[in-house]
């Protein structure tokens, strides 16, 4: 950082446009993304002009950066650029009218190889301490070189053999060596640390120790001779033999040289076969297609609970993958729906899942179509046709273009020459077998091993959590729900769940999207789902599903993980050493006040943005010429129509007619015509609160007042209370208590019913409100104006009365 770097303003980053070296970023840095060891990504944002940018750290020297990072939030940093740095558009916040929201727009920095920069005094703008963390130099392993192996012919050969060339050299015995003998150029070696945990995380269903398997070296003399068989040598000599007699003289054939492939992969006009080993560096991907040779991991065998369906486990191998295999897991609604494979068959696959997290492709029930190409049949002579291998009943590709078949026969003839499947199986004998109760077994240990969890779990915010660790987190409950819901308070058995939605209002990249009318009425990638197994229910058993949104939870040792669709949830099991342990805790007056307080202004703030026109619209004082006319919504049978002054002047108890049109309203924000309060302590509640946080509890009822001014004389007004009871007549659409607790949380879909009931009654009310013009509103500036009933009550005590609508003859539908 020795020249004097320029800065760079974060609203002129430009999406999908590298960065220009010797530049700087500068921001606070106002939050830290966790080190995630399973994926080596972690970042940091910094804010800046009510901007915040992401910088994401790819690489396992991220996490030193990161921990040095965590402890200086709050403090001003300036990012240094080396230019060609990335620049990606994260997801975009949007309000409830699908505009961005002020100040939430987002980009983020893609930083492979370095972060390095230094950190600003917040007083004077000066750099002070610099810093630099950056991955490690890449390192070349030196192989051994090769012995050359010098082959005489037999004592009958009338001359001496040379020095084999290197393409008949004898195999190493090295994991590389049939690698190295597949005709194209050498991929990047991966580090043996790298390697021992990719054949970890591929040996799922073993607990042995992922070892390097050694590759016999073949006889020479097998590979100089294998090509001339006695009933060949027999023929030749015949041929010279008849050459002689005849005195017919021969030209030596000319050798027809094999063109041999140099490269392995497939790319046909409709789609493309991907060589194995571009898969552990590839993110989720659906629609993979694949062909190598299978062997057998685990033989068919179906779930004992749920949906019963059936799956099979191979793994495949190609000259680029030798020593560690790709596996590929298929389910099916019978055992036919399988494939039927045999060790050393050449499998042919399309539409499968690939899962970075798990090494693992995935055919699911409706994927998956599939072709099994015996290796013998593949390497008969002449070559076979599609016709030679017919389909299966289910799940099959209907044709195998030319193309296909070639590839499929160089494969299995590369693997049958250098003897692949040979090298491969006594590896599963080593590892004590992967099928059968073996792989039962293994997955009893890795189970336990799971529910155990890891030592030093954290407490994590939603944004925080990651695939496959495990961790703590609370939240707020947006949605229950139990499967078992005629017998509720009935104990979950250990194998079946529940599911609970919470949140915590930060966002997660990983989670599913909801949209806003949804049934956990949260939008975006805000919210967790949980499944929780067996007895672990047992404190939310007790309560109904209502009367568990908004509760605060605590959920403790909770494993997150990507479902088949590739999207972060979790789950939660019973603890086999603590069966009478529970891990879920309703929340109550001991929350973490810190935490709590984070969460109220997060919720504040979401709600807010979804708050609609009606808290930012000035009045409009015009009333549209074209407006329609509408049905009315007071029975006025037996009734005449009245001035509002003389009745207000009589100040009596009694049901009158106006004919008026709505100038007001308070409160000014819709949503809080809803009143919350606690039915336990009586106490009204906080806009941001969704239940009371001592009792978990709510209540909602209809609580505002309307400001009407008489037609014939605008500056006549009564102010119309509308209480619980007359809310639940009054809006029959409405009267749902989940609809008002919706509607106090800002619901859009419900705010916009609700105003347009106004809008075609009695005026354009989130247009309008109260003028403060002592003359009031002059006929017709204010949307039609419409025929009430109304009441006049006196309260005990009061002087004058109470005007209410009068519920049996009013209704806003």
């Amino acid at each position: 950082m020795t020249k004097q770097a320029s800065r760079l303003a974060f609203d002129s980053l430009v999406p999908n446009k590298p960065l220009i070296a010797n530049t700087q970023l500068r921001g606070k840095l106002v939050s830290i993304s966790p080190f995630s060891s399973s994926t080596n990504l972690g970042g940091f944002s910094l804010a800046s002009d009510n901007l915040t940018v992401y910088f994401e750290l790819r690489g396992a020297w991220a996490e030193d950066a990161l921990e040095v990072f965590g402890g200086s939030v709050g403090r001003l940093m300036a990012v240094q650029s080396r230019g060609g740095e990335r620049v990606e558009v994260m997801r975009q916040q949007r309000d409830r009218q699908g505009d961005p929201v002020p100040g939430a727009r987002k980009l983020k920095v893609v930083l492979d190889e370095v972060v390095e920069g230094a950190w600003v005094d917040q007083v004077t703008g000066k750099k002070g301490e610099t810093f630099r963390f950056c991955a490690a130099k890449a390192f070349k392993k030196h192989r051994p070189a090769s012995t050359k192996a010098t082959l005489h012919l037999a004592s009958d050969s009338p001359e001496p053999a040379d020095a084999l060339p290197p393409s008949r050299q004898p195999l190493s015995r090295t994991p590389s060596a049939l690698s190295e003998l597949s005709n194209q150029s050498p991929r990047s070696q991966q580090p043996d640390s790298l390697s021992r945990a990719k054949l970890k995380q591929l040996g799922a269903y073993s607990n042995a120790a992922p070892t390097e398997y050694p590759v016999p070296a073949l006889d020479p003399a097998n590979v100089l001779r294998k090509s001339i068989s006695p009933l060949q040598r027999e023929r030749k000599l015949k041929r010279s033999a008849s050459s002689v007699a005849s005195g017919e003289v021969r030209e030596p054939p000319q050798k027809r040289q094999k063109v041999q492939r140099t490269e392995w992969g497939l790319k046909t006009t409709d789609r493309e076969y991907v060589a194995l080993d571009t898969l552990p560096g590839r993110k989720n991907s659906p629609g993979i297609c694949v062909i190598g040779m299978a062997v057998v991991a685990a033989d068919p065998a179906q779930a004992c609970g749920g949906t019963g369906d059936w799956t099979i486990l191979f793994d495949l191998y190609d000259p680029t993958m030798t020593a560690e295999p790709i596996r590929v897991r298929f389910f099916g609604q019978t055992k036919s729906h399988l494939p039927s494979v045999q060790d050393g068959d050449i499998v042919i696959i399309q539409q499968l899942n690939w899962n970075k997290d798990k090494n693992v492709c995935v055919a699911y029930k409706d994927k998956g179509n599939y072709r099994v190409l015996p290796a013998d049949k593949l390497l008969a002579d002449p070559p076979p046709t599609n016709d030679c291998f017919p389909p299966s009943t289910v799940r099959f590709i209907s044709s195998i273009s030319s193309e296909e078949l070639r590839y499929a026969r160089d494969l299995a003839r590369w693997a049958r020459t250098y003897d692949l499947l040979g090298n491969v199986l006594p590896n599963y004998a080593a590892n004590g077998g992967m099928s059968g109760t073996g792989e039962a077994k293994d997955a009893k240990v890795i189970s336990k091993a799971l529910v155990k969890g890891k030592t030093g779990r954290q407490m994590k915010n939603i944004e925080a959590i990651n695939p496959d660790e495990f961790c703590d987190t609370r939240g707020e409950i947006v949605k229950f729900y139990n499967p078992h819901i005629l017998n509720r308070g009935q104990p979950v058995h250990r194998n079946e769940a529940c599911i609970l939605y919470i949140t915590d209002y930060t966002v997660n990249e990983q989670l599913m999207h909801y949209e806003p009318d949804s049934s956990v009425r949260v939008a975006g990638q805000r919210v967790l789902q949980v499944s929780i197994f067996g007895a672990q229910n047992d404190p939310l058993l007790a309560f109904h599903e209502d009367k568990l949104k908004g509760r605060l939870v605590s959920l403790r040792n909770i494993r997150p993980k990507l479902n088949g669709s590739d999207l972060l949830e979790a789950t939660m099991v019973e603890d086999e050493k603590y069966p009478e342990k529970r891990d879920v805790t309703l929340l109550d007056g001991t929350v973490d006040r810190a935490w709590y307080k984070e969460l109220k202004a997060r919720r504040e703030a979401y709600w807010n943005s979804l708050a609609g026109p009606s808290d930012t619209l000035e009045p409009v004082f015009t009333a549209s010429s074209s407006a329609a006319a509408l049905a009315p919504i007071a029975n006025t049978s037996g009734l005449s129509v009245q001035p509002i002054a003389p009745a207000v002047q009589l100040n009596s108890e009694g049901t009158y007619c106006f004919n008026v049109r709505v100038v007001g309203y308070m409160p000014r924000k819709i949503e809080e015509w809803v009143l919350a309060t606690c039915p336990i302590c009586e106490r009204e509640l906080q806009p941001t609160e969704l239940a009371c946080i001592d009792h978990g509890e709510v209540r909602c009822e209809w609580d505002f007042v309307l400001v009407l001014a008489d037609e014939t004389d605008p500056s006549s007004k009564i102010l119309v209370h509308v209480d619980s009871a007359d809310g639940a007549r009054l809006f029959p659409t409405l009267a749902n208590a989940d609809h008002l607790k919706h509607l106090r949380s800002g619901d859009p879909v419900l705010l916009t019913q609700l105003t347009g009931l106004f809008r075609g009654t009695l005026g354009s009310l989130p247009t309008v409100y109260a003028r403060s013009d002592v003359d009031g509103v002059k006929a017709g500036d204010v949307g039609p104006a419409w025929n009430v009933v109304v009441d006049a009550v006196r309260c005990e005590g009061a002087k004058q009365v109470r005007w209410q609508f009068k519920a049996d003859r009013m209704s806003f539908k």
